[in-house]
């Protein structure tokens, strides 16, 4: 059974139970509507799971009986959507979105974003009496007004969905969106130029896990999307995660696309990069290409907000933030929204590139650097459990434990990082290693 997530990598997430109810959902969104500010408002958004619309209201119902003024989204939001709009405006404190992001149907999860991104690690404390008043669910109808319109998502519009819109126009190539049933099917008709795939917000997303990473889901259906384009060789598929702040790509040349390949890629085009902030499970090839081109490399633990976290101690010039499992964002200065925005990362891989011969190229030229292939798999075990398994059918592993990442390293330079995951009940593995041994993990023992 699904375990309830603390604060790990972004947000709690978890199958409703007796543990992961309401009334836990609220408590924790209770830790940050308690600290606002007497003249912020708190912003609330949504996805298309099945419930995160009746959690948001009944969220904006406590919060307003409580003091606290809300502005709730009337449609569904993609995550980047309430993030930007929390970030633009200084009378808005914070924004909870009701979302469990790319975990398996049926889960339902919040995420929340500050002033200045992410949430930090230590969190407020909820008031006792704010707990008791959540216990209770007596919430006042006449003492409870709160706002509903669009404003957080028309800001997203405005701010990504109409230079994404331009972009595509001035692209020589056909453009492909799969939002896997996801939030960002609310915004398609926004976005102008792009041939949808899977566009309906689902509440159970038609049974499919909403996670582009999950290669060996996500790549059959990229296949389908760019076979069904009149010029194939011509055309470039984007896939987004439930609530559309990751994002992967495929074309006929390249194939699978990962966010890691897309920002080696974005460094050999020259988009200009003082530093990379990544995390300690990237792959090695990254860092090799950051370095050989004089840009300053930094690791820190998983997590994108970890991420920002750092980001906020550099100078943060032209900075690329990513990690592997489809989180992008690249800032050129403090004033730049620093975060995961997988329409936002489109608008800067078609900008940049500006056709699909000059993508391939330069995904082909960094993949000639990498001495063995990269890919990820998750299994149900626990690590120290599926570090058994591995050692016992390839020998010879050296290990070692860092930030609760175990690295098993092979004389050969094979590379095997694993960790428990802070969202789901399983361990995620990012391999690095020939053929024989990614098919192992496919074949023997990914979930």
């Amino acid at each position: 059974m699904t375990k309830v997530a603390e604060l790990t990598t972004d947000g709690w997430r978890g199958q409703p139970s007796k543990k992961w109810s309401e009334l836990d959902v609220l408590s924790k969104a209770a830790a940050f509507a308690a600290n606002l500010k007497s003249d912020q408002s708190l912003a609330i958004g949504f996805d298309g799971r099945a419930g995160s619309r009746e959690l948001a209201m009944l969220a904006a119902r406590a919060f307003s009986n409580l003091g606290v003024n809300c502005i709730v989204s009337s449609a569904i939001t993609p995550t980047p959507s309430v993030g930007r709009f929390v970030a633009s405006q200084k009378r808005v404190g914070a924004g909870l979105i009701f979302t469990a992001s790319h975990n398996p149907p049926g889960d339902f999860g919040l995420k929340v974003r500050l002033e200045d991104g992410p949430p930090p690690i230590q969190l407020p404390s909820v008031p006792q009496e704010r707990r008791d008043d959540f216990a209770s669910l007596s919430f006042d109808e006449t003492k409870t007004s709160f706002l509903i319109d669009d404003r957080i998502n028309e800001h997203y519009r405005q701010t990504v969905c109409e230079p994404l819109s331009q972009a595509i126009k001035l692209f020589p190539g056909e453009v492909v969106v799969d939002a896997v049933f996801g939030a960002l099917g609310a915004l398609s008709s926004s976005l102008k130029g792009v041939r949808w795939r899977r566009s309906t917000p689902a509440p159970f997303f038609f049974g499919i896990t909403p996670d582009p990473v999950l290669r060996q889901e996500a790549e059959p259906e990229m296949m389908v999307a760019l076979s069904e384009c009149k010029h194939s060789e011509n055309a470039i598929v984007f896939m987004t995660d439930g609530d559309a702040d990751r994002l992967c790509l495929y074309t006929q040349a390249s194939g699978y696309v990962t966010s890691t390949e897309q920002t080696m890629a974005l460094i050999y085009a020259g988009l200009p990069v003082k530093q990379i902030i990544s995390t300690y499970v990237m792959e090695s090839t990254l860092q090799q290409i950051a370095e050989a081109r004089h840009i300053e490399y930094r690791s820190t633990s998983v997590g994108f907000k970890n991420i920002v976290a750092d980001w906020k101690t550099t100078d943060q010039n032209a900075t690329i933030g990513v990690e592997p499992n489809g989180g992008l964002a690249f800032a050129n200065s403090s004033v730049d929204f620093f975060e995961r925005d997988g329409l936002a990362t489109a608008s800067l891989i078609l900008t940049q590139f500006g056709s699909i011969e000059a993508l391939d190229f330069a995904i082909k030229q960094t993949r000639s650097l990498r001495r063995f292939d990269s890919r990820q798999a998750v299994s149900p075990l626990e690590p120290e459990q599926l570090i058994n398994v591995i050692t016992g059918a390839w020998p010879g592993a050296a290990k070692e434990l860092r930030s609760n990442i175990y690295e098993l390293m092979w004389s050969e330079g094979w590379r095997v990082l694993i960790r428990r995951s802070g969202t789901e009940p399983l361990t995620r593995c990012y391999v690095e290693g020939p053929d024989k041994l990614h098919s192992w993990f496919r074949d023997k023992l990914s979930k």
